[in-house]
């Protein structure tokens, strides 16, 4: 499995697509495409194909399928061998080498129905589009964008481009608006920006300055010429440009810490990563000032060692009015056992009902796999979102693992997408709150 990537590779999605190939109802198409044998002599080939899903929406590359009859022959005992100890740093270094960004990918040989497949499984780009950066043979040409159209990997043509574009441009802007209010946040006055790689800090009018470090940091810390190495793994060090001088001793000035900014996204994180909470009333305090009161903030009701109830006094006299505090205030103050974010899903034989029902069925054995997640405006991706819902608190509390790894899975792949629908992103947050809910409710909390 090539490091970083295995998110469409478990084995619950593999067996479903072999058992539909077997079953004959899958066909080369926007996300799959066949091949009968594997070499290295088409490895141009290969490469060019995962470019075009990853411009696209991901795919799959798999091996030991013919391609017109579609018939799964399974490869060959050598074939299997070579596909089996691919060097995944290899193939990842040439596609560095032919393509401008990263492309996350993962490889494995699958058994199924008495024979050997390779599966190439490709994400889609988190940035787009990736671009070729040199010509390889007469497959790769320099500066081609590649697409997965239907059935075929060929040059992007410019409607798709112009989306991906406009996708790019509204993710640069959602970037810059959050420094943006990072900063806005913050103490102007007393805040430096760092140059992450060049490690330069900058304050406004003063250009490059000096750091000061305290002496019981300094006796901690070994110092490196520029371009020599540490001497032992896991020393902290700093890379010395210049020297280190003494500086007069001035009187000390204490100033009180101002509270950093906290986002959002850092309120999602901890609760689906279940991290450690600091200063928790510090993120209740905070909670006021977001665009919507649907976040797991009962998480750090808990850190803080409050009651639901004493979370809505706690904010009922912190001196900030907006519309979230006094919506924040009624969730804390009306918490119960019947939360109105459980939502059974009932008898009703609706399509809709099918569907969320079976997504229901999945969660419980521990396992979620949403064939299309974007189709139809993320309609299966709401449904199953909904199931969640559906989930008493008991259950939630016995599948807590499974459910906070999905969600964020989800988070990072459907939620932060630009393109992500907002009544899939309502639906996320209402599921991710009744999760948050039904815990602290579980455990304890009142």
């Amino acid at each position: 499995m090539c490091p970083g990537y295995a998110g469409v590779l478990d084995d619950a999605v593999l067996d479903e697509i072999f058992a539909d190939i077997f079953a004959g109802r899958v066909s080369e198409g926007k996300d799959v495409e066949f091949k009968e044998g594997f070499g290295w002599r088409s490895l141009a080939v290969y490469l060019k194909t995962m470019a075009g899903f990853v411009n696209a929406e991901g795919g799959f590359l798999i091996f030991g399928v013919r391609d017109g009859s579609r018939e799964p022959v399974g490869l060959d005992a050598g074939e299997a061998r070579r596909f089996r100890e691919m060097d995944g740093e290899r193939v990842s270094t040439d596609l560095r080498s032919y393509f401008s960004r990263e492309i996350l990918w993962g490889f494995r040989l699958v058994s199924f129905g008495g024979r050997e497949f390779g599966v190439i499984g490709v994400e889609r780009g988190r940035v787009r589009p990736v671009v070729a950066i040199r010509d390889v043979g007469s497959v790769i040409r320099r500066g081609a964008i590649y697409y997965r159209y239907h059935s075929q990997t060929t040059f992007i043509e410019p409607a798709e481009l112009e989306l991906i574009l406009e996708e790019e441009r509204r993710r640069y802007l959602g970037l810059l608006l959050d420094k943006v209010r990072v900063l806005a946040e913050s103490d102007l006055e007393n805040t430096a920006v760092v140059n992450l790689v060049s490690g330069d800090f900058r304050l406004d009018g003063a250009g490059v300055v000096n750091v000061m470090i305290a002496p019981e940091t300094l006796r901690e810390i070994r110092f490196l010429r520029e371009g020599q190495f540490v001497e032992r793994e896991g020393a902290p060090a700093l890379v010395l440009r210049g020297e280190v001088r003494d500086v007069v001793p001035v009187e000390r000035v204490v100033h009180s810490p101002t509270p950093r900014a906290i986002t959002q996204d850092e309120v999602w994180r901890i609760f689906l990563e279940q991290r450690e909470v600091v200063c928790a009333d510090e993120y209740l305090k905070q909670g006021c000032s977001f665009s919507s009161e649907n976040l797991p903030f009962f998480y750090f009701v808990r850190a803080a060692g409050r009651s639901a109830a004493g979370a809505a006094e706690f904010l009922a006299g912190y001196g900030f009015s907006s519309r979230v505090r006094g919506r924040l205030i009624r969730r804390f103050s009306e918490f119960s056992r019947e939360s109105c974010l459980f939502l059974p899903i009932g008898d009703v034989q609706s399509e809709a009902a099918v569907m969320k029902r079976g997504f229901a069925g999945m969660l419980r054995e521990g396992r979620l796999v949403i064939e299309d997640p974007r189709g139809r405006n993320g309609r299966c991706l709401r449904y199953a979102l909904l199931a969640v819902r559906s989930l008493s608190a008991e259950e939630v509390v016995r599948l807590r693992e499974f459910l906070l790894s999905e969600l964020l899975v989800l988070y990072e792949r459907e939620f932060l997408d630009p393109a992500c629908s907002c009544s899939v992103k309502t639906e996320f947050r209402k599921a991710v709150c009744w999760v948050d809910e039904a815990l602290y409710l579980m455990e304890g909390g009142v």
